[in-house]
């Protein structure tokens, strides 16, 4: 068995379980900070957020996860994750940097969310 390979004989990068972390990391640089901003005053401690660097992170991980999911489709054949997950981070993107609005946010994130499930699924389909 190839080092960094688990029992199954196949990566965390042909299994989607990249796209899965890189989408979770970008969801959670963005609410999790929002939640940490809400809670943290409630125990005496004030989080400053820098709003630039906050979007970049967001972005980041939101880029990340699309650079992941869309060659997904050199293994499995299908484009449905791909375009999922580049439409999703054009709405993220959208929202962040022209005009917020949260549910085109929220739609973004449930978008590049849904484009790493499937892609995860369509991998795990495919044998190794």
């Amino acid at each position: 068995m190839a080092e960094g390979q688990p029992r199954g004989g196949m990566s965390i990068w042909t299994r989607g379980t990249a796209g899965i972390a890189a989408a979770t990391l970008a969801v959670l640089a963005c609410y999790g900070t929002l939640a940490l901003a809400a809670v943290l005053p409630l125990v005496g401690v004030r989080l400053a957020v820098n709003g630039a660097a906050w979007n970049g992170t967001i972005l980041l991980f939101t880029l990340l996860a699309v650079l992941v999911i869309v060659p997904g489709f050199r293994r499995h054949g299908s484009s449905v994750p791909g375009a999922a997950a580049i439409t999703g981070a054009g709405l993220i993107a959208f929202a962040l940097l022209v005009e917020y609005n949260v549910l085109v946010e929220l739609a973004g994130f449930a978008m590049l969310t849904a484009a790493a499930l499937r892609d995860a699924l369509l991998r795990r389909r495919q044998r190794p």
